[in-house]
């Protein structure tokens, strides 16, 4: 069996109605590049099970020491994989078999895989990455921005002028809407809850006489998700590893997001795993949207 095909069959074991609400499989890509692989034991029978971390062509603190690298652990309930841009399906499959066999999915009514949470936690090296959205157990079309906006304008910045990793890491969160939700909420809704998240964390900063720091948000295609972090000014430059352009405004990111044909990502059929012998053309250079802000001058100005 193929192994997405596996751990998608691993996943829908998983689905009882009440643990994809909390837990949930994340597999990003890397500009190193490579790949990212998350998957929440927690509430499983993997919980507890001894995992010995695998660790090829990386440094002590995990990071790429070549162009072909692999690294997974186990921590937090989450098992982490992360790798070169060749090697996913071994981190699939290395999971899998450290899973064992796929039990049966338990048949409840009206069951079905919904991919997503209602409020997840993403950990991951160096630090946490917030993900608000997913599917509801009752699908309401309602706008979730509101009951968003308390948690996520209250919370703390980290502040690291010496690590811009750590910064974008720390201070990332990142939302998607059910198609009910999509429904009920426009541009607007989206620029007035970012404006009132870019309150709070002006107002965090200067509190504590931080040093200027830029809040950016962007669109993530291939997440199909709408993302905002925080690095200090001084670094002159934001973290990606392809080529930024400023986005025209705010409620541009929020219109190509919301306007987006893949706002829960891509799809798993359009996927496929290349062939060891496959020669696949270069892809077009990547150019990302990206909206910022310098914090925490008052008023604000564009970066």
């Amino acid at each position: 069996m193929e192994p997405l095909a596996r751990l998608t069959a691993w996943y829908v074991a998983r689905c009882d109605g009440d643990w994809e609400h909390q837990h949930g499989v994340r597999i990003e890509t890397l500009d190193n590049p490579g790949w990212l692989v998350k998957i929440d034991v927690a509430g499983t029978p993997l919980n507890g099970r001894q995992f010995t971390e695998v660790a090829e062509g990386v440094g002590a603190d995990a990071d790429p020491a070549g162009r072909r690298w692999f690294h997974c652990s186990v921590r937090d309930g989450v098992w982490h994989g992360a790798s070169d841009e060749t090697q996913l399906a071994r981190l699939l499959n290395l999971f899998l078999d450290w899973a064992g066999g796929i039990p049966e999915p338990a048949a409840t009514a009206g069951s079905g895989a919904r991919f997503g949470s209602e409020v997840s936690q993403v950990t991951g090296a160096p630090s946490a990455a917030r993900s608000f959205g997913g599917r509801r157990k009752t699908p309401v079309a309602t706008n979730p921005f509101p009951g968003w906006l308390a948690e996520v304008a209250g919370d703390a910045v980290v502040v690291r002028p010496d690590d811009i990793n750590a910064e974008a890491s720390s201070n990332s969160w990142s939302f998607s809407l059910s198609p009910e939700q999509v429904a009920a909420v426009g541009v607007a809704d989206v620029v007035a809850f970012a404006d009132g998240v870019i309150d709070g964390r002006r107002a965090w900063l200067a509190a504590r006489g931080a040093v200027p720091m830029v809040v950016y948000w962007w669109h993530d295609a291939q997440a199909g998700q709408l993302r905002f972090s925080l690095v200090s000014a001084t670094h002159g430059r934001l973290p990606f590893g392809c080529e930024v352009v400023p986005a025209a405004s705010l409620a541009a990111v929020a219109s190509d997001w919301l306007g987006s044909p893949d706002r829960h990502g891509i799809p798993w059929d359009e996927l496929r795993l290349q062939a060891p012998d496959e020669v696949v053309p270069e892809p077009p250079p990547v150019v990302l949207p990206v909206w910022s802000l310098v914090l925490p001058q008052t008023p604000p100005r564009p970066l």
